[in-house]
């Protein structure tokens, strides 16, 4: 029974170290660094920017190419208010799962980053973009990484984030009357408030950074993020880009290394709950 428990633990770990050396999930100790995906959006993304212009605080986006095309006048106002600009793919598609593997992730990075450039009138800098992030998160191991190694690009993803998508979806309160779409977003605003305050009594700066993940696309994102920096600043966490946030670290692997701590810990939890629900099936057996 010692080796079964032992070859689990084992197991864990390998599958937990796979990737950590490919994307960056953690700002280091005392900082953080507020991300947002899958805009920009004509009309929740200037409310999140007037949110952190009145905070005083940068951001980072992550852009769809594809909307960058459609807005590019939100692109040079980001750009214009001291945010960083990130690539998150042309279309939101899985880039692990693209049919034309490494060259087809390629081409959605070089894609998007030609369509920001543009809406920039800054196609002779690209170094303006320093990060990227796969959809969903999926770097397919090391096929994401690998490829934006080669384009210069950081490939990063995240330590937290409210999972603001399962509450309200992009698009979904446009055709209900204006009363009743307040009432959701603010009954999804309290709800979120509520699991992001038990989310923040476990972070401790003096440990460890965080990247925080929302979607400048949704409707209850303004209101959530205005509560979420004051409840961050009373943590005493430095807000950072996340191009500053790898700068400041004097070992990226150590921003890596932080996401194979939080698997093993996950790992740890999973043998330690087997082993007891293990024995105590053996126990009521006899």
């Amino acid at each position: 029974m010692k080796c079964t428990f032992i070859a689990l633990g084992l197991l864990l770990v390998v599958s937990a170290g796979q990737s950590v050396h490919a994307t960056t999930y953690r700002c280091p100790p005392g900082q953080l660094a507020f991300t947002f995906d899958d805009g920009p959006h004509p009309k929740h993304t200037p409310q999140v920017l007037d949110v952190l212009q009145k905070a005083g605080i940068k951001g980072t986006f992550y852009l769809l190419g594809e909307k960058v095309k459609a807005h590019p006048e939100l692109v040079q106002r980001i750009h214009r208010e001291g945010h960083e600009i990130g690539i998150h793919g042309w279309d939101h598609q899985r880039m692990d799962k693209l049919s034309g593997g490494a060259t087809a992730v390629e081409k959605q990075l070089r894609d998007t980053w030609d369509a920001i450039l543009k809406a920039l009138g800054n196609t002779r800098n690209p170094a303006v973009i320093k990060t990227m992030r796969p959809p969903y998160g999926k770097t397919g191991r090391q096929l994401v990484p690998k490829v934006a190694g080669k384009l210069y690009l950081e490939a990063v993803n995240w330590s937290f984030s409210p999972q603001d998508w399962q509450y309200i979806g992009e698009g979904t309160l446009d055709s209900q009357p204006a009363d009743v779409a307040v009432g959701k977003v603010n009954a999804a605003t309290t709800q979120m408030l509520a699991d992001i305050d038990w989310r923040l009594k476990h972070m401790n700066p003096v440990k460890r950074g965080e990247i925080i993940l929302q979607h400048d696309t949704l409707p209850q994102t303004p209101g959530v993020l205005a509560n979420l920096i004051e409840r961050i600043q009373s943590k005493q966490f430095r807000i950072v880009t996340v191009s500053q946030c790898l700068a400041d670290n004097p070992s990226k692997a150590n921003l890596q290394s932080e996401r194979l701590v939080d698997k093993l810990e996950i790992g740890y939890r999973h043998v330690k709950n087997a082993t007891r629900n293990l024995v105590a099936s053996v126990r009521k057996s006899r």
